[in-house]
């Protein structure tokens, strides 16, 4: 476990979700990879200057998913821009990063044993949860499971999860992601592993990306929270990328999400 030792409260951290850097999807396209990089360096020049907080998490689909070589060299090329940050950045793989790209392979490029990890910065306890992808689904392994329990038995302070794909069950919808069968946990998955978290006593909130969409859900007294792409497309018209990211300000007692970008939303919990 990684200790990152920061001024004990408030903690500050930004999200950045589903980057997707790649080429343009045909049309009706419902994201912009094409913009990925220009919106990357935009964000972390404003985190560098504007919010500086204490920490970053990019919550996974650094990239779109497009053959093993292409995929390789976009997934470098992101971790390359974040890491012209000031601040910490830790990484959260999603199912496009995995489609062409082993979870060795990608464990190698973040410099990590494993990708499901925690760490601890100022007053809490910080956990990352790996949903490994193949054949249109996504499983936390025993191994993993275990790994949490103990995890979070063994940190006495709060905790905060993130995850790519959601753990809560999101309401019926159309699917903004634009694929045609999303990969997703199953109820089965998502009540083992919301059950270990809620069973800890410890977990405060749990931060997702992959909906593409912000919203906020409460389950067993954990707010779950979806944060959107940062390059969704919101207007089919003008082809507008979303800006999307979100400030997160934990202090003792409460926390404060301040999702920014052309359809920003605000939650407090």
């Amino acid at each position: 476990m990684e200790i990152l030792r920061l001024p004990a409260k408030p903690l500050k951290i930004v999200l950045i979700a589903d980057i997707h850097i790649g080429r343009a999807q045909p049309e009706p396209c419902t994201r912009l990879p094409e913009r990925a990089r220009g919106l990357l360096k935009y964000v972390v020049q404003r985190i560098n200057t504007e919010m500086r907080p204490d920490l970053v998490v990019q919550l996974g689909d650094l990239i779109e998913a497009e053959d093993e070589e292409t995929d390789e060299e976009n997934y470098e090329t992101g971790l390359d821009l974040l890491r012209d940050l000031k601040m910490p950045c830790y990484q959260v793989v999603g199912n496009h990063d995995q489609a062409n790209l082993s979870a060795t392979k990608l464990a190698g490029l973040l410099d990590r044993p494993k990708l499901y990890y925690s760490f601890d910065a100022g007053a809490f306890h910080f956990i990352v949860i790996f949903g490994q992808c193949s054949d249109g689904r996504a499983v936390v392994f025993d191994e993993q499971q275990k790994w949490l329990q103990q995890d979070l038995a063994a940190s006495e302070k709060p905790a905060i999860v993130f995850t790519h794909l959601p753990l809560h069950d999101e309401e019926e919808r159309a699917n903004p992601s634009g694929e045609t069968e999303p990969i997703a946990f199953s109820a089965e998955q998502k009540r083992i592993i919301r059950s270990i978290l809620a069973g800890s006593g410890k977990v405060r909130a749990v931060f997702c990306g992959h909906l593409h969409k912000n919203e906020l859900h409460t389950v067993d007294d954990i707010c779950y929270v979806a944060i959107q792409s940062l390059v969704q497309n919101i207007s089919r018209v003008r082809k507008d990328a979303s800006e999307t990211f979100a400030v997160v300000s934990l202090a003792e007692s409460a926390t404060k999400v301040e999702v920014e970008g052309m359809e920003p939303a605000e939650y407090h919990f």
